[in-house]
């Protein structure tokens, strides 16, 4: 049994985890933040209180300013904090006391006091210093808040390690949870995969035998006009339909090779100059009954490990779609190059402009757009040649993408990994 990992079940369990990730570190962050922030709100609070009550006097003042108290850990009674009060004269000169000379680090009490009185604020903090102080008259009153912002910042350190540890926890959470969450859709997918693989390989049978049957019936001279166009009808229904079937084949196996099932890729050292060359030879003259013309730009020797068969597949599926879409008169131009430790594969060609929506959905099977739709000059499809070479792509640990402007025309670009030396 054959379990098939579509990159779009890959996308869907990376976003189930991102939003996961995204909703419980929110909330944990928002918690946390708001805790924190009145912490340090109602620290300012009583600061303030405590500041207001040393100017009015009713405060005992500090031998011991500019130490750190013994109980430090105490964030949320002030009282523990030590203090100071300077006084200023008429003049605004601070008036000489025994404790004038004190420092806080290596910034006297003296020259902190002039900052103030020169700012000519009420009242602030002077982080450097670990210092908050209020002014009042002729009075400034000084808290040594250190012990506050030792225990403030060792917090925000213990609590940025705490939402670390939990992005960790909850991600590997998140991740057993989306394998649960997508199961049945995986499982939905596989049935589908195996329901489209085995239907094909039944319905070639059958439409062989049509097919056949309506040549035998082709070639007899007994048929008139009206019963030939009918015979003709089915026998060109059928041919379209084992298209179809053969289009959903190679598409099952795209998958499985992207999926990484063994066995699928046959592996080897594939010259993707001479496949390039090949196809363009092949197509040269599709191109000129289209009224167009193609010219290649390759660069030779140019090796990648793949499957040959399912890379020439991949090559001649965008030329085929170039040419079936050039306008007539125009160019179309194929470039391959080497990029860094990968190979570059380029086709553009003149058309009708891709909408952005069309560009979105351009690579997702049995879509179509309008111009698409009929099967008129040989341009109708399934809607699954450019899904089949997605899945090339992706089975050679590739990716591919397309742009359209007016100026530009259509361009679809394909990287693979280079075969290393």
């Amino acid at each position: 049994m054959v379990t098939v990992q579509q990159p779009m079940l890959k996308k869907l369990k990376y976003t189930f985890v991102f939003i996961i990730i995204i909703l419980v570190e929110a909330v944990l962050i928002a918690h946390t933040g708001l805790s924190m922030y009145l912490t340090y709100k109602n620290q300012q609070d009583r600061i303030a209180f405590h500041l207001t009550r040393i100017l009015a006097g009713d405060e005992p003042s500090n031998e011991e300013f500019g130490k750190m108290p013994h109980h430090h850990s105490d964030m949320t009674d002030a009282s523990n904090m030590l203090s100071y009060l300077v006084t200023l004269d008429e003049r605004g000169n601070i008036k000489p006391s025994p404790h004038t000379r004190k420092y806080i680090g290596k910034t006297s009490i003296v020259e902190l006091s002039n900052k103030i009185i020169a700012s000519k604020l009420n009242k602030g903090s002077m982080r450097d210093y670990h210092v908050s102080w209020m002014r009042s008259n002729n009075k400034i009153a000084f808290i040594d808040t250190s012990a506050f912002d030792f225990a403030f910042s060792h917090s925000i350190v213990m609590v940025s390690c705490m939402i670390a540890g939990t992005l960790v926890i909850i991600s590997g959470i998140a991740w057993a949870l989306s394998g649960w969450a997508i199961k049945p859709i995986e499982e939905a997918a596989r049935r589908q995969h195996m329901f489209l693989s085995d239907a094909s390989h039944e319905l070639k049978t059958p439409l062989s035998v049509i097919i056949a049957n309506s040549d035998i019936l082709l070639a007899s001279r007994t048929l008139d006009a009206g019963e030939r166009k009918w015979i003709q009808s089915t026998s060109d229904e059928a041919k379209h339909l084992k298209q179809m079937v053969n289009d959903l084949l190679e598409l099952a196996r795209s998958d499985e090779a992207a999926a990484g099932t063994l066995n699928i890729l046959q592996m080897d050292d594939v010259d993707f100059s001479d496949v390039v060359n090949e196809a363009v030879l092949e197509f040269d003259t599709v191109a000129f009954e289209q009224g167009c013309s193609i010219l290649a730009h390759v660069e030779d020797s140019v090796h990648v490990m793949g499957d040959k068969s399912l890379l020439t597949r991949l090559v001649t599926i965008f030329i085929d779609n170039a040419c079936k879409y050039a306008r007539a008169h125009t160019q179309i131009l194929v470039t391959l190059a080497r990029e860094q430790k990968q190979l570059r594969f380029q086709i553009n060609n003149q058309g009708d402009v891709l909408t952005h929506e069309e560009q979105k959905h351009i690579f997702d099977r049995f879509y179509r757009s309008d111009k698409a739709r009929s099967r008129e000059a040989g341009k109708g499809g399934f809607g699954l040649g450019l899904a089949i070479a997605q899945g090339i792509v992706l089975s050679h640990k590739g990716a591919v993408s397309v742009t359209s402007t007016l100026q530009e025309g259509t361009t679809f670009t394909v990287t693979i990994p280079l075969k290393q030396k």
